[in-house]
């Protein structure tokens, strides 16, 4: 008996020791944690890939809502975004979606937001039952106003070759790309063509100062001579200060082509400046009128000289703030849309961008004056032979082509201190150091000929573009 209890104490003894089967229980705790963790890593996953998907949706809607070329209005803007986030690749489940649009003129400012539930597969099994998926998206794409100056060399010398003919489709071109059309009314264009001078219009001559003379008098043109004294015109970026100015004579110094060329030195009224305009029908349409001679027996646009100082003069000063009381004045007399009274822009005016674009074909000029503009029977008998197409009348030097090149380079100079992006195009000409040493940088200057003409005017258009866009 006592040996059966002794055996019975021992295996007793030996099973409390023995842990063998202990583990079972904790196997199935660990498993089962496991599984839950397992699950919660798909969900998120699932979870995230799905956000992703949102994410993505919604920022194409936003984007699609920002373009300055959408035209839904602004208060279904919603519903524009909404088709996005309903055709994004993973969906399940309709989102809600919330939109808070800022629009302006000049700007389109758009975020949204998303979110839906997601259902679970395993967190359930802990409480979770679903997660939710949510993005947000912001877009701004605002334009800068652009002042712009495009300044065209109508001189003979853009007859031969017909260079004329290439010139003025690649020039319109380029209005069609900057105005896009006409549709971006932030953008104002200086059209400036130039021969032997630059006519500002009857309206401009008056307002500074020009004065007819008694002898010379003639309204063929309105040009006037530059102070060109130590501080006179060419030394300053503003507009040719009020004072008496003298009237251009109605002159030819080289020999006319009669089927290229209209008769003066001054280019004729048809050929004067043309302010701050948007109009893309106007603008392509003054381009069109630099043609060329003989059809139907017209005369051409094409002047005499070229006096590229006298134009980026202008360009120059066109652009600059000081000109604005003058903007405004042609604006109360109807010569320049309401909407850009208060142009040109301060130099450093952060929603504006300034450019000149210069395209010339030939060697900057000497400055003449007729010989006889005081003899009255001199100037009645030249009138009259310039009528019959004398080929042309003598004149005096006013200064050489030296200094000539020394205002061109002076202004340039001023415009690229004013923060001005001053593009220069040498259209078949040897004399291209006078435009590379204009432009900003090497970068903005461009060799042209007949074959390309048209891709340096379209390149620098979407350069213009690309810097006045921001998203």
């Amino acid at each position: 008996m006592n040996g059966m209890l002794k055996r019975l104490s021992r295996r007793r003894a030996e099973f409390a020791r023995d842990e063998s089967g202990a583990i079972t229980a904790l196997m199935v705790l660990l498993f089962l944690g496991i599984i839950v963790a397992t699950g919660a890593a798909i969900d998120i996953a699932r979870q995230e890939a799905e956000r992703a998907d949102l994410q993505a949706a919604l920022d194409r809607g936003v984007l699609a809502a920002t373009s300055l070329n959408q035209e839904v209005p602004k208060e279904e803007l919603d519903e524009l975004i909404d088709e996005y986030v309903e055709l994004r690749n993973l969906k399940k489940t309709d989102a809600t979606v919330t939109v808070d649009p800022k629009i302006s003129i000049n700007e389109r400012d758009v975020a949204a937001k998303a979110y839906f539930p997601v259902n679970t597969t395993f967190l359930r099994f802990v409480g979770l039952s679903d997660m939710m998926v949510g993005a947000d998206s912001r877009a701004v794409q605002s334009v800068t106003n652009v002042e712009i100056s495009l300044v065209l060399d109508i001189s003979g010398s853009m007859r031969f070759d017909e260079r004329v003919l290439d010139l003025i489709p690649a020039a319109q071109n380029f209005i069609n790309v900057v105005t896009q059309s006409g549709a971006n009314r932030n953008v104002t264009v200086n059209l400036i063509r130039y021969a032997g001078q630059t006519n500002p219009g009857p309206w401009m001559f008056e307002k500074l100062g020009g004065k007819k003379d008694a002898v010379w008098s003639h309204d063929n043109s309105h040009c006037f001579y530059m102070d060109t004294s130590s501080d006179g015109d060419f030394s300053h970026a503003d507009l040719p200060r009020r004072q008496d100015r003298q009237q251009v004579p109605h002159f030819m110094y080289w020999a006319i082509a009669k089927d290229w060329m209209k008769w003066g030195w001054c280019p004729s009224d048809e050929m004067q400046i043309r302010y701050l305009v948007n109009d893309y029908a106007t603008l392509v349409n003054e381009i069109d009128k630099i043609r060329p001679g003989g059809k139907n027996g017209d005369e051409g646009n094409l002047h005499d000289g070229t006096g590229t100082y006298n134009a980026m003069k202008w360009a120059v000063a066109l652009l600059n703030p000081s000109s604005q009381g003058i903007v405004h004045q042609m604006v109360l007399d109807g010569l320049v849309d309401p909407a850009y009274d208060g142009r040109p822009a301060a130099w450093n005016a952060e929603d504006t961008k300034k450019f000149i674009v210069l395209m010339t074909d030939g060697k900057i000029t000497e400055q003449y004056d007729p010989r006889e503009k005081n003899d009255k029977a001199k100037v009645e008998l030249m009138a009259e032979k310039a009528v019959l197409e004398t080929d042309q009348l003598s004149a005096d030097r006013l200064f050489g082509r030296s200094t000539g090149v020394s205002y061109f380079y002076n202004q340039c100079q001023l415009a690229k201190d004013h923060g001005v992006t001053v593009f220069t195009i040498a259209f078949m000409t040897p004399y291209k150091d006078e435009m590379e040493n204009c432009a900003s940088t090497k970068a903005h200057f461009y060799e042209a000929d007949q074959l390309n003409i048209g891709q340096v005017f379209s390149h620098i258009a979407t350069t213009i573009q690309r810097l006045r866009l921001i998203m």
